[in-house]
């Protein structure tokens, strides 16, 4: 759709086929290094989430995705396969602009825990609409990843409860 594509990098599938041939793609490429997702697959893409699970799944190459604008939570169990690969290269995670509620939060904790085997060096959490306690289980989750080197809550609202978590953290890390 052209409103929805902001420059030719952009790509959103408008049907299952056309989802299920990007994880086909995403899955053989060795040189795709930063994928952006901002947008959740619509309902008509629902018989192609299988196969972009599966490719992407078989992907090596990405060192970094990027979640942003208004995602549904469904987003994060479509990466599971992904984040559960120990033999892709992830090493730098995003989530920047997104209004994300408890269950959104939940599924990120998760997605976080499946990456425990990665060398996730880099956690990026800007500008999003989180709960105050809510911001404490992604915290938490983070302290399966002792190599982390850079994390950003930029624009977020770090109460007693963050600050403490976030201590917890850094002298566990």
């Amino acid at each position: 759709n052209e409103d929805q594509i902001s420059d030719e990098f952009d790509f959103c599938p408008m049907s299952g086929e056309e989802l299920g041939w990007l994880g086909y793609f995403i899955g053989k490429s060795t040189n795709l290094q930063h994928l952006c997702i901002s947008s959740t697959p619509s309902s008509s893409c629902d018989a192609g989430i299988e196969d972009f699970r599966m490719g992407l799944g078989r992907n090596k190459s990405i060192r970094k995705i990027s979640f942003c604008n208004h995602l549904d939570v469904h987003i994060f169990p479509m990466l599971d396969i992904f984040f559960k690969n120990i033999d892709n290269n992830l090493s730098e995670l995003e989530v920047s602009y997104c209004e994300l509620d408890v269950e959104g939060i939940r599924q990120l904790s998760l997605a976080l825990g499946l990456c425990k085997n990665k060398p996730l060096k880099q956690i990026s959490l800007t500008q999003n609409q989180i709960g105050d306690r809510q911001l404490v289980d992604i915290i938490l989750s983070l302290i399966m990843h002792p190599q982390l080197e850079y994390l950003d809550f930029s624009g977020m609202n770090l109460g007693r409860n963050e600050c403490t978590a976030l201590s917890t953290l850094l002298r566990n890390t």
